[in-house]
């Protein structure tokens, strides 16, 4: 899985304190799967985990000033997701969890909710947590630890719990996906119980784009590839990209908008653009061309990088 790009998630979590709901939106678009897919797992119902992420977002959006640190975005979103999914199911889940497990720690008293009252395999919570089974059991292991020195009994995996719940597998966790559609109303309607104005870019080409993961383009498969195409290739080696920049108006909000058309008959592999020593959205809108909307003036750095790591510069001017 990518590593997102903290640098980039700050300037959307600076920008969504200031009311833009664009950037709330790619922010959305980076965490909202993981979080469904565990709201999926640990509820095991695909609609109650659909009112588990609308609720999550709308404290998120409310709430995202106490977020001062970028890179605990994700731990703050789970946590908040645990503590949801916990009070969305019946009363006599929790009430059969015992106190002390409910007071450890929130990694240790998730894996331990999962396993021993929620019955998912090892598998299912490395699915629905994104860690790996085995740091999952060592937190579990960590867990009985300390509750055993407390004489804290729990109900050990596998037993079924009061409110009837199926075994994730036979539920709808195979299925623990929102397509983007239902992710667009979800996000419209988080926007709008925030009083935020309405998102402009779809959760699908934000998606698709991913600005906020870090680059994961791996060398070793381009020299694979040199290789294979033999020397009839060669030449595309060293061919540099072309590009033309014009401007023209966002019609949605009459802002100033940038469009950058790459001319090579290579694919582009990457376009960055950089203001002020920060990354900005780039968006592809058709082939080979994309969109830039500055929100503040100043020199913007455009790089164009192909797929044959060739790439080129270019600096416009925003006033």
């Amino acid at each position: 899985m990518a590593e997102l790009d903290y640098q980039y998630l700050y300037t959307l979590i600076k920008h969504t304190m200031e009311g833009d709901s664009d950037s709330f939106a790619d922010l959305y678009a980076a965490t909202y799967e993981n979080q469904y897919r565990f709201a999926c797992y640990f509820t095991g119902d695909l609609y109650l985990a659909q009112d588990v992420l609308k609720l999550l977002y709308i404290y998120a959006l409310k709430h995202i000033k106490q977020l001062t640190d970028t890179e605990q975005l994700l731990p703050w979103l789970d946590q908040i997701n645990f503590r949801l999914c916990c009070q969305m199911l019946p009363e006599a889940f929790l009430a059969q969890v015992p106190e002390a497990v409910q007071k450890l720690p929130f990694p240790e008293a998730r894996v331990v909710l999962m396993y021993d009252y929620r019955s998912l395999t090892r598998s299912e919570m490395s699915l629905a947590t994104g860690e790996s089974v085995q740091s999952l059991m060592k937190l579990y292991r960590h867990a009985r630890k300390l509750l055993d020195q407390k004489h804290v009994p729990v109900a050990g995996h596998g037993s079924k719990a009061k409110d009837g719940r199926q075994r994730a597998a036979d539920g709808p966790a195979l299925e623990a996906k929102l397509d983007y559609k239902g992710a667009d109303i979800l996000l419209s309607t988080v926007l709008d119980a925030c009083n935020y104005k309405p998102h402009t870019i779809p959760v699908s080409r934000l998606s698709t784009n991913r600005i906020f993961r870090k680059d994961t383009y791996v060398l070793p498969k381009v020299i694979i590839g040199i290789i294979l195409a033999g020397l009839l290739l060669l030449p595309l080696l060293f061919v540099t990209p072309a590009a033309t920049i014009s401007s023209g108006t966002n019609k949605n909000n009459g802002s100033t908008e940038y469009y950058i058309t790459v001319s090579s008959l290579l694919r582009v592999k990457s376009v960055v653009a950089v203001l002020d020593a920060k990354k900005i959205p780039v968006y592809e809108t058709a082939k080979k061309v994309y969109t830039i909307e500055p929100k503040t003036s100043g020199n913007i750095t455009i790089t164009i990088t192909l797929e044959n790591g060739q790439y080129s510069t270019n600096v416009i001017a925003v006033n």
